[in-house]
């Protein structure tokens, strides 16, 4: 009889962990690592006349496109636009910040967002180049999703 005992306890241990093992995401909540961005253009290159004015010739447009894809998840609306910094620490561009178009306060799905840059031209006036990247975030938790990196190149016309 006790040998029976074991056996039936056994059994329900083993089953017991089988159902946590197979609902583990959904007891511990599954870790966000799905969602993806990334800019399309890698650089884009400006011209500055003699004079320090920007050139209107072969502009291309105060724009980068993020592609953007939550995989399920949810993000906030907002978009950041950031500057890598020689120290390690990067810099969020002031002004370079907007908010996708969904229906609610927090997207899901994949999209197409045109993000303003002109600050970040601004800036790169007084020294010829810097490197920039987008950040994301996911809706609930805040973790920070990053884009590749892109160059943006004033170049000096003389």
């Amino acid at each position: 009889m006790e040998q029976n005992n074991k056996v039936l306890l056994l059994a329900g241990l083993i089953v017991l962990v089988a159902i946590v093992s197979f609902n583990f995401n959904g007891i511990t909540g599954k870790a966000v690592s799905d969602i993806s961005v990334e800019v399309e253009e890698a650089s884009l290159v400006f011209h500055r006349d003699i004079d320090g004015r920007m050139a209107n010739y072969e502009a291309p447009s105060k724009f980068v496109t993020v592609n953007i894809n939550t995989n399920g998840e949810l993000i906030d609306r907002q978009i950041d636009l950031y500057k890598i910094g020689n120290n390690g620490k990067d810099n969020k561009v002031g002004t370079a910040s907007s908010k996708m178009s969904c229906s609610t306060s927090r997207c899901q799905g994949q999209f197409t967002h045109r993000l303003r840059i002109d600050q970040a031209v601004a800036e790169v006036q007084q020294k010829d180049s810097e490197d920039y990247f987008v950040r994301v975030y996911q809706d609930k938790t805040r973790q920070s999703f990053n884009s590749n990196t892109f160059k943006i190149v004033v170049l000096h016309d003389r």
